[in-house]
């Protein structure tokens, strides 16, 4: 039957929207505050205020270039770190940040989020002066700028790039808290018939000049009053709807601007709707009162026979029809928001053909980036809320002959209007000879469209539209390259496009990388950052700025020279290094400990009635550095031929390199000779790396006891209160007090986990990913438990990102090649062969590339993982190839890998064995051979804690906390441990345990966590 219902809500929201609005205006943007102390760790400091704030506007069409520079200036006695955020509008894309060096605006450098922040804050704990700047989710820019001195001041600027809808015009909130020092405006105009309508602040109207073919506002100031209302741009009218720029990359765009008339729907055209309803966390915050309305609007207009609703999150999409609208509402009322935005399975499910499609998403993919997602009808997209990814929606709405409509508390009636049309959309551009042209469908007010594009040789475009009449599917412009104006709006709106598909895919960073730079383009992933000398750059392997000054450009080139001879001499003493570290385990291994003079202190211990659990030593601002190890015996000689290897391999000249029998005869820089192996290095039965506790070599029983490591959090202790049919009406409840933060939903899925609530724990642990707050650290989080509850595919997948975006240090292409190692447990053939070939080859380049920072004992912990891989390569007949002098598979008991979530903290690994004596940085080396790495004392780790032939009895592991200084969305620094039984054997196990580590100073034993107890029987 057709849908009958009637729409009351229209009145509502006409009455609570401005309401809403007004709401949302009183938020200070932008929004500035200080830390005292540098980073992070710093309390809360004075106010900062807004000296100066300089707008310069350069329309050209319907796109505008804004630049804003700000001087921030600190009252008070402190020296802080300044923080500033601008809300920008939603299509505005950011392109540019400068700070001030000693009278100088800087130009950042456009580089990898997660590298920019971590050598901003290398920089700050140096008390150096850098800036970052980021966007973060629903295009909220931010700087942190380091320091502003007492009763100085710091100038930044920043550029952005953002299309004027000609039916809604451009706005900006801008409201402040305070009072600014100076205000000042310049605009210019061009490509326009008349003059636009500029004002800044509620009834203030800027008048315009002309000049030449345009108009300007020059040097409009203000002194010593708030900023309130918005920056607007309304009443545009175009000189040419087809218009063409050149960016700053020399290449020469066109923008297309035009009314359309979109063909209405007719009841009898739509039989069956499909819509797809965007169930995940970061949609809890979109207007889905208003979006439910707004379909009820739609339904009852058409009067569908039938409605398909597919509701999807990162579990399972779940699939209903009905045929009456209270059923549809109802149903959708009913939506639980958790987990993350996936757009995975939604092509999985044969579905009855539909007439027309519906999105209602938010369109931030942030797990199974790479899955496809492209339905069989036109897809109108609906988007609403602060967090919109909005480049994505575009390719979606463009890929399957759709369009995207932005949904406010204010234009409800309007956009019902828009649904009522088939959507309208540019679904191909041809030049003169017939080729296609790349271009992007821009979102604008419904009837009209908007396209940029490149520039094709010929000044003809046919462009192809969806959603109109016959008649008018094919339209032809005329667009002059001649008359092209010095603009980058266009371009900068066609290579955003291009950089948020590219990202989907950490293989395709590369590339990515190297338009956002090209075109200036910052994004969630990537960051602008300013540096203060050109030594800075060098040691951060950045390229400077175009406009560094003679004096730098000389010492820059100068330092660079100086650096990479050093760094080719720090690459030979590299691999030197990492042999050492090598010689060092073998010898540990190949040594006899005296197990039974420590059963006889055991024994004696236990008839005295005393007890294990001594705590480490306390802790001090920096560790004590960690007792010489044992000069370890001269290596034996080489066996087999002596071959000349090429240095840029890291192996030294006397090398041999072992490789299997499968493996190519030569490798790029590496002269491969093979060679038989001893059978006392290498295992030849494959190693099981999910295999479940059991017996030890020795046959003893080996079980592992692991601890409560939950948080003490009010959430949790509402839950542990809580009657079991209550629970989720208390989850419920504390989700709305907690649930801005990953680390509440990491706390509370680790409390349903261990009550068995699998799926709902899952749900939990991603909807951390969903947040605005969400970082790499939730992502390394999320992805290590994953991998513990044998989700592979999506812990590889954050891994991958993780890998992709961090190059400059090894922990996460580390974390990567485990996961592909204990995935290919589960495959066969060929799959099972590139997991292990490419798990093999990250971990050798763990071990031997040398990184920008030193991160000290990973190359071993990398070496033992590698070699633990040879023989099940070998059983699979893969391939590999490894210097002879670091093959050698050492197997053990008992081997304990900690790593943790931040740079600026230093979490130390402690064992304490059946005897009492405690295994860590103060004591490498104990009585029954337990051997504990030499690591860094920040860095993420890892430490390692190795014994060959266990003592009978209980190994406690333990986790403790030295420094932090964190203020961190994913609560306290975290430890994640791997507890390895029979590592190199073929009954090898693994668990995996995360905690989070308090820094309390003033009581060290709060600084310790318990991990787990493995026992030996």
């Amino acid at each position: 039957m057709p849908f009958r219902f009637a729409l009351l809500a229209i009145g509502f929201f006409a009455l609570v929207g401005p309401i809403l609005l007004q709401a949302l205006a009183a938020a200070p943007n932008p929004q500035v505050s200080a830390l005292v102390d540098g980073v992070n760790n710093g309390s809360e400091g004075p106010q900062l205020v807004i000296e100066r704030f300089d707008i310069e506007i350069n329309q050209h069409g319907s796109i505008a270039d804004v630049k804003f520079t700000v001087e921030l200036l600190n009252p008070s006695d402190d020296e802080v770190e300044g923080r500033f955020t601008l809300q920008l509008p939603r299509e505005a894309v950011l392109t540019g940040y400068a700070l001030d060096i000693e009278g100088q605006m800087v130009p950042g450098s456009l580089i990898d989020q997660p590298k920019a922040k971590q050598i901003y804050e290398d920089e700050v704990r140096g008390q150096i002066d850098p800036g970052l700047a980021e966007i973060s989710s629903g295009n909220v820019f931010s700087t942190r700028i380091y320091p502003i001195r007492k009763e100085g001041s710091r100038t930044i600027s920043l550029s952005l790039t953002a299309p004027i809808d000609l039916a809604a015009g451009f706005s900006l909130p801008l409201e402040t808290a305070g009072p600014i020092g100076a205000l000042s405006l310049n605009a210019e105009f061009g490509g326009l018939r008349s003059a636009p309508q500029l004002s800044l602040g509620e009834g203030r109207r800027i008048a315009l000049e002309r000049k030449g073919r345009g108009w300007i506002a020059e040097n409009i100031t203000r002194g010593n009053e708030a900023l309130t209302g918005n920056l607007t741009i309304t009443a545009v009218e175009l000189r040419s709807k087809a218009q063409t720029s050149t960016h700053n990359a020399r290449e020469t765009y066109f923008a297309l601007d035009d009314a359309v008339t979109a063909k209405p729907l007719a009841s009898e055209d739509v039989e069956r709707i499909r819509i797809y309803w965007d169930r995940s966390r970061s949609r809890r915050d979109a207007l889905l009162n208003e979006e439910r309305a707004l379909l009820g609007e739609v339904l009852t207009d058409l009067s569908p026979q039938s409605v398909d609703i597919v509701r999807f999150a990162s579990d399972s999409p779940d699939f209903a029809t009905f045929d009456d609208f209270a059923a549809v509402d109802a149903h959708l009322a009913g939506a639980k928001y958790r987990g993350a935005t996936s757009f995975a399975g939604l092509d999985d499910r044969d579905m009855v053909e539909a007439d027309l499609c519906i999105l209602f998403s938010d369109g931030g993919s942030t797990i199974d980036r790479k899955a496809e997602f492209a339905p069989d009808c036109p897809l109108m997209i609906v988007a609403s809320g602060d967090a919109i990814d909005g480049a994505n929606l575009d390719q979606l709405a463009r890929d399957s002959g759709g369009t995207t409509l932005f949904l406010t508390a204010d234009n409800l009636a309007q956009t019902a209007q828009a649904m009522n049309q088939l959507p309208l959309s540019v679904i191909s551009i041809r030049d003169a000879d017939g080729r296609r042209v790349k271009f992007r469908n821009v979102a604008t007010s419904p009837g009209r469209l908007k396209v940029v594009g490149q520039m094709p040789k010929w000044n003809e475009l046919t462009v192809r539209l969806s959603g109109v009449a016959q008649r008018d599917r094919k339209r032809v412009y005329q667009v002059d390259r001649d008359a092209s104006a010095r603009h980058d709006g266009a371009g900068v709106l066609w290579a955003s496009e291009q950089v948020a598909r590219l990202s989907d895919d950490p293989d395709d960073r590369d590339a990515m990388r190297k338009m956002a730079q090209r075109y200036q383009v910052a994004s969630p992933t990537m960051a602008f950052l300013v540096l203060e000398t050109p030594r800075q750059y060098i040691a951060a392997e950045l390229t400077p700025p175009d406009r560094f000054n003679e004096e730098w450009v000389e010492e820059y080139t100068e330092e660079k020279a100086d650096f990479d001879e050093e760094r080719a001499d720090l690459r030979a003493k590299h691999f030197e290094n990492v042999l050492e570290q090598w010689e060092e385990a073998k010898e540990w291994w190949e040594r006899d400990f005296d197990l039974d003079a420590a059963r006889t202190k055991l024994a004696a211990l236990q008839d005295a009635g005393s007890s294990q659990g001594n705590l480490p030593p306390p802790p001090s601002s920096s560790p004590p550095p960690p007792p010489a190890m044992m000069a370890p015996a001269p290596p034996s000689p080489t066996e087999g031929a002596v071959e000349e290897v090429a240095e840029a391999g890291g192996v030294a000249a006397d090398a041999g390199v072992v490789a299997s029998s499968n493996a190519p005869e030569e490798e790029e820089n590496v002269i491969i000779v093979t060679g038989s192996r001893r059978t006392s290095d290498l295992q030849e039965t494959p190693v099981s790396l999910t295999a479940l506790n059991g017996k030890d070599a020795q046959g003893r029983e080996v079980a592992i006891k692991l601890e409560d490591v939950l948080s003490d959090q009010p959430y949790l202790k509402a839950l542990d209160e809580a009657a079991p049919d209550a629970r989720l009406t208390v989850l419920a409840e504390q989700e709305l007090a907690y649930g801005k933060l990953p680390v509440f939903y990491m706390d509370v899925s680790e409390w349903f986990r261990l009550r068995g609530e699998a799926a709902l724990s899952r749900e939990l642990l991603l909807s951390a990913l969903d947040l605005p707050t969400s970082n790499d650290e939730t992502r390394q989080i999320a992805a290590f438990r994953l991998l513990r509850d044998g989700e592979y595919d999506a812990a590889i997948a954050l891994y991958e990102a993780l890998a992709a975006t961090t190059e400059y240090r090894p922990q996460p292409k580390r974390a990567l090649a485990l996961a592909l190692a204990r995935r290919a447990e589960t495959l066969s053939g060929s799959a099972k062969r590139d997991d292990l070939e490419r798990a093999f080859a990250m971990l050798k380049s763990v071990a031997l590339d040398q990184f920008t920072n030193s991160y000290k004992g990973i190359e071993a912990t990398a070496l033992m993982e590698a070699n633990q891989l040879i023989p099940i390569i070998d059983a699979a007949n893969g391939k590999w190839s490894l210097d002879k002098r670091l093959v050698a598979l050492m197997d053990m008991d008992v081997r304990v890998v900690s790593e943790w979530t931040d740079a600026a903290s230093y979490i130390d690994l402690w064992v304490t064995e059946p005897t009492s004596e405690g295994s860590g940085y103060t004591n490498q080396l104990t009585a029954i051979g337990g051997k504990m790495s030499a690591h860094e004392e920040t860095g993420y780790g890892p430490g390692e804690y190795l014994l060959k032939r266990a003592l009978e009895g209980d190994y406690i592991v333990r986790a403790h906390g030295y420094s932090g200084d964190r203020i961190n969305p994913n609560g306290p620094s975290r430890v994640m441990v791997r507890l390895i039984r029979n590592f190199g054997r073929a009954d090898q196990s693994e668990q995996l345990i995360d905690a989070e580590i308090n820094f309390d100073r003033s009581n060290r034993n709060e600084n310790d966590r318990a991990m787990a107890t493995l026992t030996v029987q």
